[in-house]
């Protein structure tokens, strides 16, 4: 009985494994084909409006911003770096507010803040 159980448990344990992977990489895809085609999509944009108005197309304002988020969650260009990083969100988050205060977090994210600091204060 108890092993039954305990079978039962391993393979729900796998099947939730199975889904949270699978969620994570649709996820993944789907952000980078909606960054994508935004960033087509706003070229496009730009171009046809700088003609009709007979502007410079970095003159014609877009969805750079949006895009920024969506591929960085981030907006700052320090927060942008470590995004492309890898450190825990976080720390982006903080670094992309003008904050004062000093970062807390729990023992993984305060050791990888201070690989962070010394990464942004290198550039």
């Amino acid at each position: 009985y108890k092993k039954d159980e305990a079978n039962k448990k391993d393979e729900a344990n796998k099947k939730d494994e199975a889904i949270k992977k699978t969620a994570d990489i649709v996820y993944k895809k789907l952000k980078y084909q909606i960054v994508k085609y935004l960033g087509i999509f706003d070229l496009f944009y730009r171009h046809n409006q700088s003609i009709k108005e007979n502007k410079s197309i970095d003159d014609i304002p877009g969805l750079g911003r949006l895009i920024q988020k969506l591929e960085h969650n981030a907006t700052s260009q320090n927060a942008k770096i470590l995004s492309d990083f890898g450190v825990p969100f976080r720390i982006v988050e903080y670094y992309d507010k003008d904050n004062n205060e000093e970062f807390v977090g729990d023992a993984y994210e305060m050791e990888m803040y201070k690989k962070a600091k010394k990464l942004i204060s290198d550039d």
